[in-house]
């Protein structure tokens, strides 16, 4: 099993406790540990690493880019007043990918999102609560995941041909091109 960061890829997640997951010393699955608690309302240069498992718990203002491995969001995050913040999974090869998890409603307005350090890598997005999106995604396919809801309300003209696996809950595309040109979106089911 790959482990990066102190924590399994972020496709594995505890549907219980809408957290990210981690092996215990005796190889069993366990909630993984936060290594970076933002609870003010802005994010700033620098407030996060590539290595970082980050909890957002208060709705905040995204400054600058940040790079991270992933992300809990229990609160909004929005663009500064003329920003346009991209937030990076970091990842250090394709099979090592953190990913972004929702545990209570939430929307990320004005803010991007790149899945790997150039945005070719998977996106992993687990919704245990509504997640609402107006940024732009990069990535080379997207695993929507979770029993709630990821409503997508911007033209994705980044992504071309691009494959979204939905396991569970609703993917709602609000715009022509919200799932991106020549998109294959595939149930999976769940």
């Amino acid at each position: 099993l790959n482990i990066s960061n102190n924590m399994r890829n972020g496709n594995f997640v505890n549907a219980t406790d809408n957290t990210f997951l981690r092996l215990s010393a005796t190889n069993s699955f366990i909630n993984t540990l936060f290594t970076n608690t933002i609870g003010s309302a802005t994010w700033t240069a620098g407030q996060t690493a590539v290595t970082d498992v980050v909890h957002a718990t208060t709705a905040a203002n995204v400054g600058a880019d940040a790079s991270l491995y992933a992300l809990r969001l229990a609160a909004s995050i929005t663009g500064a007043a003329g920003s346009l913040p991209t937030i990076t999974f970091a990842s250090s090869d394709t099979n090592n990918l953190g990913g972004l998890l929702v545990s209570a409603a939430a929307s990320v307005a004005g803010v991007n999102l790149k899945f790997g350090n150039t945005g070719t890598s998977n996106a992993y997005i687990y919704t245990g609560a509504a997640l609402t999106l107006t940024g732009d995604i990069l990535a080379d396919s997207v695993t929507k995941f979770g029993a709630s809801s990821l409503s997508i309300f911007k033209d994705q003209q980044n992504l071309n041909g691009i494959t979204w696996y939905v396991n569970a809950g609703t993917l709602q595309l609000n715009t022509q091109y919200a799932a991106g040109q020549n998109a294959n979106i595939i149930l999976q089911g769940g």
